[in-house]
């Protein structure tokens, strides 16, 4: 999806392949929803971004083993 979402702001696929009107719209519509969101949302301070850091770490212990 990142792969397609990159060709197509880029506009490699010009010429490639029909132009899907459906979701290219929706591809659209969300990411004008999601910046917008991301405008408003609050800034996570040095704690979150610490908590986020131990359950990321604690996740990557349990799947890959310590």
């Amino acid at each position: 999806m990142v792969k397609l979402l990159t060709r197509k702001k880029s506009g490699v696929e010009f010429g490639l392949e029909p132009k899907i009107s459906m979701i290219n719209e929706f591809l659209e519509q969300r990411i004008a929803y999601y910046e917008e969101t991301a405008k408003h949302a609050p800034v996570s301070g040095e704690k979150q971004d610490a908590a986020f850091d131990v359950l990321f770490r604690e996740t990557l212990k349990e799947v890959w083993g310590s």
